[in-house]
């Protein structure tokens, strides 16, 4: 039995490129326990290495060991995928989390450099100036 059938998890793919794996229990709700889906996406590397799936991966990991986890894996794969906009996003959100205005504002720049939809690019800008403001 695979981890997704243990726990009754949803996979989802979104465009063909991005795989979520969410737990749904027995009531279909997602249930974000967020150590089970570290584990889910563990199991999904370990069949479907990926760059991308380990950025989602080290989303999950911020939420179930912290944000300083969350940071440590994804900058272990930072080289991987330096010109993807949501890395530097995740790294500019998790940095903000974690205190680090100035690490993040440096992530949040560097994803105003990449390319981007006009909503994407105003969100980055609310990013930046909530790191210069310091609110």
């Amino acid at each position: 039995m695979t981890a997704l059938a243990a726990v009754g998890a949803a996979s989802l793919e979104w465009g063909g490129n991005h795989q979520f794996l969410i737990p749904c229990p027995a009531g279909g709700e997602p249930d974000p326990q967020w150590s089970r889906v570290v584990d889910l996406y563990d199991e999904l590397l370990a069949s479907n290495p990926s760059p991308v799936v380990a950025l989602n991966r080290a989303i999950a990991l911020a939420m179930a060991d912290g944000v300083e986890a969350g940071i440590a894996a994804a900058e272990e794969i930072a080289d991987s995928l330096r010109d993807y906009l949501p890395l530097a996003t995740t790294l500019g959100e998790l940095s903000l989390r974690a205190g680090d205005r100035v690490r993040a504002a440096e992530h949040f720049a560097r994803a105003l450099e990449l390319p981007s939809t006009t909503p994407e690019k105003r969100f980055l800008l609310r990013k930046l100036e909530q790191c210069r403001a310091g609110s």
